[in-house]
């Protein structure tokens, strides 16, 4: 149920580009290299698989910490 608090993505994104960016989609990037690099060089992926979980966890816990201070933040302007 959308209330008048909820915040989509895109609202941040609109406020702080660069930082969102950073937060959500680099951590994935990261990921995405380091499978690509063991494959392309026949590493094992018994370290990058777990690397890539890690840093897809990494990126999600970010992106909520970045709507939870986005959400403090119009709060306090409402105050």
């Amino acid at each position: 149920m959308a209330t008048k608090d909820d915040v989509a993505f895109s609202d941040i994104f609109r406020s702080t580009p660069v930082q969102s960016a950073m937060i959500s989609f680099v951590p994935a990037l990261l990921a995405l290299a380091q499978l690509a690099n063991s494959y392309f060089n026949d590493l094992s992926f018994f370290v990058s698989v777990p690397f890539a979980a890690v840093m897809i966890l990494f990126a999600i816990l970010l992106t909520q910490h970045h709507f939870a201070q986005f959400r403090r933040r119009h709060f306090e302007r409402e105050l």
